[in-house]
C-alpha cells in the first residue's frame, strides 16, 4: 500500500477549511447521540517523552522565536496547534505508565498504584509464585534501583498492571476510556506499558480495545523489531502458573512481519491508517482510535536520511537541541500526524473527528533541554511533568487559541466523554475541561480551579543536578499558581508558577505559612487517597553520620504535623475508594 506524504501547505489548506465548516454554537460542545446525531471520532494520538520545548509551535509559544530559526520541525504538530486549542498548562506525570493509568481512567495514578513505569525485570507476587499479603495485589510489585549509598527511606510497592476484573485482579476492575465512550468502536496500536508483559486479563483488550498491535515494554528498537512483537516471545518468569495473553498483535502480526524492515514509527502509522480507512465501511459507528507511539523513547534510532538532514541543518544547536537523531525521531513522529490527518481528509472524516495529541511526561535530559522548564522526565518539576496538549475538532472548536488553564491528564476521559455525550457514572477525579474549548481563558468561570497532585515513592538511580545525588521520594501539589514540591528526604520547594516557569526561586523559607499549608494539604490527600503499601517505609538500616546528601534527613510529616503513625490506607485491593 501506498501512502502519498502531504505537504505542509496542503495541509494547512485542509485544516483551515475544515475550521471554517460546520461549527456548534458556541458553549454547544457535546454531541448527544440520544439526539440522533452521531458523536465524533476521536483519534488519540500519545507521543513518548516529547518535551514541552520539543514541538516548534510550544518553543515559539514560550520563546517568540520563528519556527524556522529552530533546529527540530514539527510542521504537521504545529498545524494542530495553529487550527485548535492548545494548552499551555496541560500536565502528565513522571513515567509513561502512571500517565497511561491516568488518562485511561480519569484517576490519579497513585490511587491506582501505578506510580513507577513498568520493567519486565521486576519481581511480583505472581512471577514468583507467591501468595500476596492480604490485601495485596499478586502483581504488586518491589522495585528497586542499584544504590549502593545511604537510603532514609524503602521504596514503596508499585502495581504492575491496570486492573480490569480479570480473576487475578479479585474484582478489582479500573473503568477504561472505551467502557465509557460505549457508542464508539475503540481500537489500539502502540505502547501499552500497562499490562505486566503480557500476563492474561490486563492487556487493552481487556479495557475494550481492539488490538491492532500492542507491546508491553518501556521501549522499542525502531528497526529489527518484528521478533520482539511476534505472539509468544515473552519468557515466562520461571513461573509454572503464569498464564499469557495472546496474541499480542492479533490480525496485524503478518503485517508487521513482512514489513520488518519499516521504520517502527511508519511501521505503527501504517496500521492507523488502515483502520481509520476500514471506518469507512460502517460511517454509522463513530470510532475510536489510540496510537500510542513509542517516539521519541529511547533507544535513539533514526531513519538515516533524517540524521543525515539534521546533521548538516545549519540551526543545529539552537535552545540546546543538537542532536540529530532525536530530531529525526520527532521528525518520523511528525509525519505520522501529518499522515493520520491526511487519511482523515482522503476518507472525508475530518470534519467530525476530534484529534488529540498528548505527551506522556517531559523529555529525557540527556537528549534534548527542556529549558526554561526545569529539569525532565522522572522529575516532578516542571520539565518532568507539564507537557503539550492539542485538542483539534474543527466541529466544536469555534477559533484556534491558547489556553493557559492548567489541565492534567485526570481530566482527558471526563472530556472525551463529554464531548461525545457521554455520562461518567463512576468516581474519578478528573472533571471535564470542554468549556475551555471556546472560552480558553475561562472567562465564563465554569471550569472550577483544583488542586493536582503527584506521588513518586522510590528511590531512583538518576543523578539529580542539585544535589549530584541519586533522586529520593517525592510528592508534589499544585494549587492555583503555587505548586510546593515535598522531597521525602527533608526539604520542601515553593514555587510561584505565575512568575517562576523554571522554578528557579523556592520561596518555602519566605511563605513558610503557604508551604505549611501546601504540605499539609498534601499529606491529608495522599493519606485518605492512597493505600499503605504505595508509600515508602523508614529504613531501619540508615545511617545517617554516612549519609553524604547535602541536607540532612528529616522525617517532616512527623516534624511539621505531629504525625507518626503509618500513612494511608489500610490496603484492600483497590477497594478504599469506591472501587471494585
Amino acid at each position: 500500500m501506498i501512502y502519498r506524504e502531504p505537504s505542509r501547505r496542503d495541509f494547512l489548506k485542509t485544516a483551515c477549511l475544515a475550521v471554517g465548516a460546520g461549527l456548534l454554537p458556541s458553549g454547544c460542545l457535546s454531541v448527544h447521540s440520544s439526539a440522533g446525531r452521531r458523536p465524533p471520532n476521536i483519534v488519540f494520538i500519545l507521543a513518548d517523552d516529547l518535551g514541552y520545548m520539543d514541538v516548534a509551535a510550544y518553543a515559539e509559544h514560550q520563546t517568540g522565536t520563528p519556527r524556522s530559526a529552530m533546529f527540530y520541525e514539527t510542521p504537521h504538530i504545529d498545524a494542530l496547534v495553529d487550527n485548535g486549542v492548545s494548552f499551555s498548562q496541560a500536565y502528565g506525570n513522571q513515567l509513561c505508565s502512571p500517565t497511561r493509568a491516568a488518562l485511561l481512567t480519569g484517576r490519579y495514578h497513585c490511587r491506582i498504584g501505578i506510580s513507577n513505569a513498568w520493567f519486565d525485570n521486576i519481581p511480583n507476587y505472581y512471577n514468583q509464585g507467591l501468595e500476596p499479603p492480604n490485601g495485596y495485589h499478586p502483581l504488586d510489585a518491589d522495585h528497586s534501583d542499584r544504590i549502593t549509598a545511604q537510603q532514609a527511606w524503602n521504596n514503596a510497592k508499585v502495581l504492575q498492571g491496570l486492573p480490569a476484573g480479570s480473576q487475578l485482579d479479585q474484582g478489582w476492575n479500573e473503568i477504561s476510556m472505551p467502557e465509557v465512550l460505549t457508542d464508539h468502536t475503540s481500537a489500539f496500536v502502540g505502547k501499552w506499558h500497562l499490562g505486566a508483559a503480557g500476563v492474561k486479563g490486563h492487556s487493552p483488550g481487556d479495557q475494550g480495545f481492539e488490538v491492532l498491535a500492542h507491546l508491553c515494554t518501556g521501549g522499542c528498537r525502531y528497526y529489527d523489531y518484528v521478533q520482539l512483537w511476534q505472539p509468544g516471545t515473552w519468557r515466562d518468569w520461571e513461573s509454572h502458573k503464569a498464564v499469557w495473553d495472546q496474541p499480542r498483535v492479533q490480525g496485524s502480526w503478518n503485517y508487521l512481519r513482512e514489513s520488518a524492515d519499516k521504520y517502527l514509527t511508519d511501521a505503527l502509522t501504517d496500521l492507523a491508517v488502515d483502520y481509520i480507512r476500514r471506518q469507512t465501511k460502517t460511517p454509522e459507528r463513530p470510532f475510536f482510535l489510540n496510537l500510542w507511539h513509542f517516539a521519541p523513547h529511547s533507544p535513539l534510532q533514526a531513519r538515516p536520511e533524517d540524521i543525515d538532514y539534521f546533521s548538516k541543518k545549519s540551526t543545529r544547536g539552537w535552545h540546546g537541541h543538537e542532536n540529530p537523531t532525536f530530531a529525526g525521531m520527532i521528525k518520523a513522529l511528525d509525519d505520522s500526524v501529518g499522515r493520520i490527518m491526511e487519511t482523515l481528509k482522503e476518507t472525508d472524516q475530518s470534519n467530525n473527528t476530534i484529534v488529540v495529541f498528548y505527551s506522556d511526561n517531559g523529555s529525557f535530559m540527556h537528549y534534548t533541554s527542556n529549558a526554561p522548564l526545569r529539569n525532565g522526565k522522572a522529575f516532578l518539576h516542571e520539565g518532568g511533568i507539564r507537557v503539550p496538549l492539542i485538542i483539534y475538532a474543527p466541529n466544536i472548536i469555534n477559533k484556534p487559541a491558547w489556553s493557559d488553564v492548567p489541565v492534567h491528564a485526570i481530566d482527558i476521559m471526563p472530556t472525551l466523554a463529554e464531548l461525545c455525550g457521554k455520562e461518567v457514572k463512576h468516581d474519578i477525579d478528573g472533571k471535564s475541561f470542554a468549556s475551555l474549548l471556546n472560552d480558553p481563558s475561562n472567562k465564563q468561570e465554569k471550569w472550577k480551579d483544583k488542586p493536582m497532585f503527584w506521588h513518586y515513592p522510590f528511590n531512583v538511580a538518576l543523578n539529580d543536578p542539585n544535589t549530584g545525588m541519586f533522586l529520593t521520594p517525592s510528592s508534589a501539589i499544585r494549587k492555583g499558581d503555587y505548586k510546593l514540591i515535598w522531597d521525602w528526604h527533608g526539604r520542601l520547594e515553593l514555587y510561584n508558577l505565575a512568575d517562576d516557569i523554571g522554578e528557579n526561586h523556592d520561596l518555602s523559607e519566605r511563605q513558610p505559612d503557604c508551604a505549611l499549608a501546601l504540605f499539609k494539604e498534601l499529606v491529608d490527600w495522599l493519606n485518605m487517597n492512597v493505600e499503605r503499601r504505595y508509600f515508602p517505609t523508614p529504613n531501619p538500616e540508615y545511617d545517617a553520620a554516612k549519609d553524604n546528601r547535602p541536607y540532612p534527613f528529616r522525617d517532616l510529616v512527623k516534624e511539621f504535623l505531629g504525625r507518626t503513625a503509618p500513612l494511608g490506607q489500610p490496603d484492600a485491593m483497590g477497594k478504599n475508594s469506591g472501587r471494585g
